[in-house]
């Protein structure tokens, strides 16, 4: 046999060693939808250790804070055959919309800096305040044309706009009822564009569920790249 044939067949045992070495989840990337007035959701990622070896669970990582994980009875080691569930419990907050979150594990022997498996929990929350779109640019000397925000309401009970206001007075806001309690156009105008700024625009109402009472909006006058 030539050195050729001997390393390719390391390195093919190498690799499926590796390979087979891993827990396996049965949806890696698992998708649900929150209802409405949920604080909280708890995602369940089911695996097993279809391996030949002992897999131990040595670290876990959900970068943001608003996600945390939980392994099934604080089980960190899977003999070939065992199973178990990691659990991420998600904080809504103040997300809508479609929000993708990440679970990194570490098994013995992974380096520090690489986890060798990622979960990732994909969160629908009804927008039932929705704003389009969220973040307007102008470009920075041009004229300043007035942009708008449409404010689209998804709920089967009306919910009123009651107040919207700026982080800077460079920005003029104009609100429109196109529907009371269902449709809404907010008007946005630098008074001065020859400068670089930035602006948040708080969106105000009457909304039942805590994170629908107050919503963000973005303004930036800024160079075109």
């Amino acid at each position: 046999m030539s050195l050729r044939h001997i390393l390719t067949a390391i390195f093919c045992c190498t690799l499926s060693a590796l390979t087979a070495a891993e827990l396996t989840f049965e949806e890696p990337l698992k998708e649900v939808d929150a209802p409405a007035d949920a604080k909280t959701v708890i995602i369940e990622f089911p695996f097993a250790n279809k391996s030949d070896e002992i897999i131990e669970i040595t670290r876990q990582d959900a970068p943001c804070s608003c996600l945390s994980a939980q392994i099934s009875g604080g089980k960190l080691i899977y003999k070939p055959g065992e199973s178990g569930i990691i659990k991420g419990i998600f904080k809504l907050g103040t997300f809508s919309g479609t929000v993708d979150k990440s679970i990194y594990l570490w098994k013995k022997g992974d380096p520090a800096h690489k986890a060798s498996m990622t979960i990732t929990a994909r969160i629908n929350i009804p927008e039932i305040v929705q704003l389009t779109p969220r973040t307007l640019l102008w470009e920075l000397g041009k004229e300043a044309t007035s942009k708008t925000i449409d404010i689209t309401i998804n709920n089967p009970e009306p919910i009123k706009i009651t107040k919207v206001d700026t982080t800077s007075d460079n920005f003029q806001l104009d609100l429109k009822t196109i529907e009371a309690g269902k449709k809404y156009q907010l008007a946005i105008t630098p008074k001065d564009s020859s400068k670089p700024g930035f602006a948040s625009i708080k969106i105000h109402s009457d909304a039942k569920i805590p994170r629908f009472q107050r919503l963000q909006a973005f303004c930036t006058i800024k160079a075109a790249k």
